[in-house]
């Protein structure tokens, strides 16, 4: 049997259609192709040298800002590589200037952190990533990516 029941399924197949559609936009992902050099036992800003995509021009270098008219919910995640010779390795993901949550890790050469987390952002706001590692010549490694998206209300 086919055909289509009220607005939202179809007999046949029982798929229910999304009602109101959306997209899941501002989206962005950057990642790093070369290193950072970071100072020992500091918190510092990660950078990103290569922009994936960035759909609203929300991006720039070192963080990612709630363009106009995109208040609401977002999810962001992140992977930080970085050298370590089994030493603690911390990243932090800050929303406008203060830290929000942090993920540490310790291992040997490389450490990978994984860090991700929904917020409720508003206009102008914006999202940062930070580090801080205990490794006598600290850097972010290329492959590390950071990426994010407005979840669809």
């Amino acid at each position: 049997m086919s055909g289509i029941i009220g607005n939202n399924v179809a007999r046949a197949s029982g798929v229910i259609a999304a009602a109101g559609g959306g997209t899941n936009t501002p989206a962005f992902l950057v990642t790093n192709v070369g290193t950072q050099s970071m100072t020992r036992h500091a918190v510092e800003k990660v950078t990103w040298d290569t922009e994936t995509y960035d759909t609203d021009g929300a991006f720039a270098s070192d963080k990612f800002t709630v363009p106009v008219g995109g208040a609401g919910k977002y999810f962001f995640w992140a992977t930080l590589s970085t050298n370590n010779n089994g030493g603690p390795n911390t990243t932090y993901m800050y929303k406008n200037g203060a830290s929000l949550f942090y993920t540490y890790g310790t291992s040997y050469w490389p450490t990978w952190n994984f860090i991700e987390l929904s917020a409720d952002l508003a206009e102008a706001d914006y999202i940062e990533i930070y580090n801080k590692n205990t490794e006598p010549s600290p850097t972010a490694q290329a492959g590390s990516w950071f990426g994010g998206f407005k979840l669809i209300d």
